[in-house]
C-alpha cells in the first residue's frame, strides 16, 4: 500500500510512520531488556538470585529461570520480545510472536556485546597486550 499513489497524501504518511514506529518499539524492547540484564536497579535481585543459584546449589527451576533472565541478554531478550509482542500487537498476529522475540533476543545480545565493548575497551585492549606478551614474547600496540 505504501506503493501505491492515493489522492490524500496524508495515508502514505501515516503507513511509512508505522513503520517507523514498529522499530522503534523493537529498540524499546531492547532496551528494556538491557536495563534487566545491566540495570544497577536489578543489582540486588540479581545478586540473590546469583547466591542462591551458585552457593546453595538450588534444584528450584523457578529460582534457575529467573536467575537467566537477569543475567542473560538472550534468554531475557526472547521472553521481554514474546510478551512485547503480545502487548504491542495481540493474539490476532500470532506469527510474530516468535519473531519479535527472536529480533528483540538477537539485537539485545549484539548491543550488550557492543557496549561492554565500548565500556571496557582500555581493559581489552590490555588483555591482547597481554595475550600477545604470553604467546609470542612481543609487544603488542593495539
Amino acid at each position: 500500500m505504501v506503493g501505491v499513489i492515493h489522492k490524500n497524501n496524508l495515508i502514505v504518511a501515516k503507513e511509512l510512520g508505522n513503520e517507523r514506529h514498529k522499530m522503534l518499539e523493537i529498540l524499546g524492547l531492547v532496551g528494556l531488556t538491557l536495563i534487566l540484564v545491566n540495570g544497577k536497579i536489578f543489582n540486588t535481585p540479581r545478586n540473590i538470585l546469583t547466591a542462591r543459584v551458585e552457593v546453595d546449589q538450588t534444584r528450584n527451576w523457578f529460582i534457575i529461570l529467573l536467575h537467566a533472565l537477569f543475567t542473560c541478554s538472550q534468554c531475557s531478550g526472547m521472553w521481554v520480545g514474546i510478551i512485547g509482542s503480545i502487548w504491542l500487537y495481540g493474539i490476532s498476529k500470532w506469527w510474530l510472536i516468535p519473531i519479535v522475540g527472536g529480533v528483540v533476543s538477537v539485537l539485545s545480545v549484539f548491543v550488550d556485546f557492543l557496549f561492554s565493548y565500548m565500556f571496557n575497551r582500555n581493559q581489552s585492549l590490555e588483555l591482547m597486550n597481554f595475550d600477545m606478551k604470553r604467546r609470542f614474547g612481543v609487544d603488542g600496540e593495539v
